[in-house]
């Protein structure tokens, strides 16, 4: 069995323990896989691949090619080469050893938890805001919304995330990403992520509150100004 801890992987470092637990049982599986360049913001690209069963990676990725990899030369089993898609290429270990050095367990717990703070703060906001609703339970750091405006069909609403999002790019603004939930009838909606920015100036629970009052206000000003066109059949 295989675990993709893209994202959640970054819990293991949380001082957390309900955090933690998120990774209760991963010990039993056969693999996992980290990113650290997502929730902690390491340099791109900085991912792991994890594996208990000795000689997968090797078996996997060798291409045995003699140039690149003697078998009869000194330290044979140093060489990670052979062992990786990246082959020579070995930096994301150093990136994240650099980071590890820099903040320690405990500055890499503080942005992870600070990560997570955010998101249900913003899960909460979203939840009491009377022109904004949440599309799914907030999962981790994820929190999935939408506009909810009641005098909008169900097309037009589908309309406004990406003309939204257009909006605030065109003016310089935070850049969100929106999606569509395709084994449901959601229609396009935000899915907000939180992550350490990677600078020391944290994102703030003012400027995550401000920028979801703009989307709220964005979203009425649009719909009020008839830029979302209400669709008949066969159009």
């Amino acid at each position: 069995h295989h675990v993709d801890a893209a994202w959640g992987g970054a819990a293991i470092w949380s001082e957390n323990k309900d955090t933690r637990a998120l990774l209760r049982g991963v010990k039993n599986a056969d693999s996992l896989a980290w990113n650290a360049h997502k929730l902690i913001n390491v340099a791109l690209p900085c991912a792991f691949f994890l594996t208990k069963r000795i000689g997968a990676l090797e078996e996997t990725n060798a291409t045995h090619a003699p140039y690149l990899f003697q078998p009869e030369k000194q330290f044979r089993e140093a060489d990670f080469g052979d062992r990786t898609i990246m082959c020579g290429r070995k930096a994301d270990s150093f990136k994240f050893w650099l980071y590890h050095i820099h903040y320690g367990d405990q500055g890499i717990a503080q942005r992870v938890d600070h990560c997570l703070r955010l998101a249900r703060l913003a899960a909460d906001y979203v939840a009491n805001h009377s022109l904004l609703e949440l599309v799914f339970p907030p999962s981790f750091a994820n929190v999935c919304f939408r506009p909810k405006l009641p005098h909008l069909t169900a097309d037009q609403l589908h309309q406004l995330p990406p003309l939204i999002k257009q909006h605030m790019h065109s003016k310089g603004d935070a850049m969100i990403g929106f999606q569509t939930h395709h084994a449901t009838s959601v229609g396009n909606f935000f899915r907000l992520v939180i992550t350490h920015g990677g600078s020391e100036s944290l994102l703030t629970e003012t400027q995550l509150t401000s920028m979801l009052d703009r989307i709220a206000q964005l979203a009425l000003s649009l719909s009020s100004s008839g830029t979302t066109k209400k669709r008949t059949k066969g159009t």
